[in-house]
């Protein structure tokens, strides 16, 4: 199944993540292992008190509670998976990434039981991933669009844009992530048909890009695209090009292009598709003035357009 793939994928680029905030000493790890005995204790009380003991603990017994997950008996599994929801349900920035790593490899268990709760654990905080996904995306400089329901990107996020899940991804040359950075895609797994540009001088190489889009099973394309950014939407296939939508605030918008214009010459050249459009714009840079010329209704009318970057 694809989202077990994907899961694996993501155990794979989580379990590099640090725990420094949370290293046990020899004395903590002599209590936690400890308390971890005490979740087979024949007395309700004192299972009950080491689980809260283990919660409070908090990022240092996460690697433990993982372990007696794996190999402890079933009361034991069962309770250590219990505290490691409770902490992963916190969503707090020093235990959340480390506590879905250990989930992640729980889902490789040979225990049915502990595999099974894990993956349930995952599942239901499918909303906490994709609000970190997104919040540490754009944080590395990805643009994170959500569609409007005629198709444009929007320019910036409202709340009810945000009530949808993103559409297109957008790396540009503002990207700091590198490769290791687009692990972040992977929490994007359930979005259908999520599409990926990548700008020519964005830093992410295409190979890393095709393996992250590989584990998905989810991504409906992956665009390279030019540096300066026009902002419009036309229709495809069709002859000619079309506007069919004008993002805000765009260089397009700026011009005064509208739906329903039909761009002739962009420059110098004839532009007869979208296609064609964007591959006159791969060589742009923001900052480009450029002559537009296009028909509206019948009149042949001529704009000069500033691209941006993209936003």
């Amino acid at each position: 199944m694809v989202w077990r793939r994907v899961f694996c994928g993501l155990a794979a680029a989580f379990l590099t993540v640090s725990l420094a905030a949370g290293e046990e000493t020899p004395d903590s790890s002599a209590r936690l292992t400890a308390l971890i005995q005490d979740l087979d204790s024949s007395s309700f009380a004192t299972r009950d008190s080491a689980s809260e003991e283990l919660l409070k603990a908090g990022p240092a017994a996460i690697e433990p509670l993982a372990r007696a997950a794996g190999a402890g008996s079933p009361e034991t599994a069962a309770r250590s998976l219990e505290v490691l929801n409770r902490i992963y349900a916190a969503n707090q920035d020093v235990s959340f990434d480390a506590t879905e790593a250990v989930l992640f490899a729980l889902m490789k268990s040979p225990k049915t039981a502990t595999r099974d709760r894990a993956t349930r654990i995952l599942e239901l905080a499918a909303d906490q991933r994709l609000a970190r996904a997104v919040a540490e995306l754009e944080k590395q400089g990805a643009l994170v669009k959500y569609n409007d329901p005629t198709g444009v990107f929007a320019a910036a996020p409202t709340p009810a844009r945000r009530s949808r899940p993103p559409g297109n991804i957008i790396i540009t040359r503002r990207w700091t992530g590198g490769d290791a950075g687009l692990k972040q895609l992977l929490r994007l797994y359930h979005i259908p048909k999520l599409r990926i540009y990548r700008t020519k001088h964005a830093a992410v190489s295409d190979e890393a890009l095709d393996a992250i889009a590989n584990d998905m099973g989810n991504v409906d394309e992956i665009q390279v695209r030019g540096e300066g950014y026009l902002g419009i939407s036309a229709v495809q296939p069709a002859v000619g090009c079309t506007v069919s939508s004008v993002a805000e605030e765009s260089a397009a918008a700026k011009a005064g292009l509208r739906e329903g214009d039909m761009i002739l010459k962009f420059g110098e050249d004839r532009v007869d598709s979208f296609q064609a459009l964007i591959e006159l714009l791969n060589d742009r840079v923001p900052g480009d003035k450029i002559p537009v010329i296009f028909r509206r209704n019948e009149e042949v009318m001529t704009v000069e357009v500033e691209l941006t970057d993209w936003m």
